[in-house]
């Protein structure tokens, strides 16, 4: 099963430093290409190598959405990422 969880181990690098975490809205990961991508409350899109580790992998971040990001998925083959935006 592919990590969806914004808790553990595998994503303690996902959170700034200053932040509850509370703005990070949802997690997926890609294990074929050892990826995991995130979305916030922001409108941003991150993409992490996996584990993400504290102060050791930095994101990739795009802005694709106007508003809040409610889900981020990686197709079966990790040819793709799709993100859904809370206002689009």
């Amino acid at each position: 099963m592919d990590h969806s969880c914004k808790l553990g181990w595998a994503v303690e690098g996902i959170y700034p430093p200053g932040t509850d975490g509370s703005h990070i809205n949802t997690v997926a990961e890609c294990k074929l290409l050892d990826l995991i991508a995130t979305g916030d409350d922001y409108g941003l899109v991150s993409i992490y190598r996996d584990p993400v580790r504290d102060n050791y992998h930095k994101a990739r971040s795009y802005r694709g959405h106007s508003e809040h990001v409610t889900k981020v998925a990686f197709a079966q083959e990790g040819d793709f990422m799709l993100s859904v935006g809370g206002m689009d």
